[in-house]
């Protein structure tokens, strides 16, 4: 993946922040989570700061976008995808567990 990055989850967990910061790619310029707002918690909201700080040393910008309750409803699956390719991926805690 390259560019600018979207991760649409509505169930994102804070865990993802990690995961984010091994895998990320040099060629990516941003990554944009859009979520619900369940998982959007103190400690989440920390781990978010720390991960923009760490992935804006290496020039990339994270931004974390909340969806309203009331219209998540209509999200079902998850998607990473870029300008050129889109991934409809298992939940966060599949991926970390593998």
């Amino acid at each position: 993946m390259s560019g600018q990055v979207y991760w649409l989850d509505k169930h994102f967990r804070k865990e993802a922040f990690d995961f984010l910061l091994d895998a990320i790619q040099e060629s990516v310029s941003g990554v944009m989570i859009i979520s619900g707002a369940d998982n959007v918690t103190r400690s989440a909201q920390a781990d978010y700061k720390a991960a923009t700080k760490e992935m804006s040393y290496r020039g990339i910008r994270l931004e974390w976008m909340v969806i309203p309750k009331e219209q998540t409803h209509v999200i079902h699956d998850r998607w990473i995808w870029d300008g050129n390719n889109g991934y409809n991926v298992p939940p966060v805690g599949s991926i970390i567990a593998n």
